[in-house]
This record gives C-alpha cells, sequence and structure tokens, in this order.
C-alpha cells in the first residue's frame, strides 16, 4: 500500500495519511460484488478507480460471463468497463464465444433478488475506442449487486463462434441483450463449406 498525506473531506478519520495506491504479487484475486479477477500482479490507482491485473492464466469472472487474456485485465471503476488486451476471448452461457486482440466489455449493474433496482452504466464508446478517462464518483454500487456485460467491442484479429457458425473480421460489436453481433471488414461468415464474405454482416447468436 502506498501512503500519502490525507487531504480533503475523504482524509482518514483520525489520522494524517490516505492510501493512494495498492499493489498485489502473486495469486492476485480481486472480488466485488458478483465479479472476480486473477492474475499474478495487480496494481490499483485508488484516486482514479482504475485497475491493472498481470500474469499468466488472466481471468475475470461475471455472472453470466467468463473473459480472459494473455496480456492484460483492465478495470475501469468508474465508468464499469473492462479491457482484456492479448489473445482475449469472452465466453458467455451457452458457450457462445467471441475472441479478438483486445475486448472492451461494458458492465450494467442489476439489483440482486430482494434489492432495488440499480443504475445503469455509462454510455459505451464507438467500436475501437480507447476507454474515456473516469470522471467524478456516482456513488458505491450496492455490494448485493451483480455486474453483467452489457455490451463487448472487439479489435483486431476478430472471431465470433456460436455452434456452427465463425464469423471473422476485423472488428466486432456485439449486443448482450439481443444476442447480436455485428461484424465489420473483412467479414467471413462459414458454416461448415458454405462461406459468405462482405465487409460488413450481422450475425444472431440466439
Amino acid at each position: 500500500a502506498h501512503y500519502r498525506e490525507a487531504k480533503g473531506p475523504n482524509a482518514n478519520t483520525g489520522g494524517n495519511s490516505e492510501i493512494y495506491r495498492m499493489e498485489a504479487d502473486g495469486a492476485v484475486v480481486i472480488t466485488r460484488d458478483t465479479r472476480t479477477i486473477v492474475g499474478d500482479h495487480a496494481d490499483y490507482d485508488v484516486d482514479q478507480g482504475i485497475g491493472i491485473v498481470r500474469g499468466k492464466a488472466l481471468k475475470l469472472t461475471t455472472a453470466t460471463d467468463v473473459v480472459t487474456a494473455r496480456d492484460a485485465l483492465e478495470w475501469y471503476d468508474q465508468k464499469q468497463i473492462a479491457v482484456a488486451r492479448g489473445d482475449a476471448v469472452a465466453i458467455r452461457q451457452g458457450g457462445r464465444t467471441i475472441k479478438a486482440d483486445t475486448l472492451t466489455a461494458y458492465m450494467v449493474k442489476t439489483a440482486a433478488p430482494g434489492q432495488p433496482g440499480a443504475p445503469a452504466a455509462a454510455a459505451p464508446a464507438k467500436p475501437g475506442a480507447a476507454p474515456a478517462k473516469p470522471g467524478a464518483p456516482n456513488g458505491t454500487p450496492a455490494p448485493s449487486d451483480e455486474s453483467k456485460i452489457s455490451r463487448i467491442d472487439a479489435q483486431g484479429h476478430v472471431v465470433v463462434i456460436n455452434g456452427a457458425d465463425i464469423g471473422r473480421a476485423d472488428y466486432g460489436v456485439y449486443n448482450a441483450a439481443t444476442d447480436i453481433c455485428t461484424l465489420l471488414g473483412n467479414v467471413t461468415i462459414a458454416r461448415g463449406k458454405d462461406v459468405i464474405t462482405g465487409q460488413y454482416a450481422v450475425m444472431d447468436l440466439n
């Protein structure tokens, strides 16, 4: 834990220092509501609400999805955005799979049974765009809230697998609410020996 002199209304009660950065090494496990992130090394910026996890077997697990990566898993807390870099793979319930060089997942909060509804996450950016810099906190979600992926933007060597259907493209946008994936750039969709090609395609993963 990295400390500094406390300042402002968030200063620790009865003390004159506060944590502004945390690092973890070895068998790292980070949990919050229904999310779990595992890796070898984690670095969390408390002020910005940004965490980066690196190492082998990187994995983010939510109530409905599993996301893995080779190079890094990034978490933008206030924006509810997760970024998986390097051979990124997202597997949804039912086996629907999205692969790419980089996957950007936009999360939403849903209240657990018996809990009031939670506010939705910020609107997602355009496909391939870098996550926006997190802004001011909007309040701390209730511990019982569940995090679910609402949208995934895929960039670079995109592969979408749904049963016998395999789609490939330069970019992809997956809508979790509709199970529709839009593919852009050098698109091919194959089922067995049947192949169609183009620059734009829509795959229904239902």
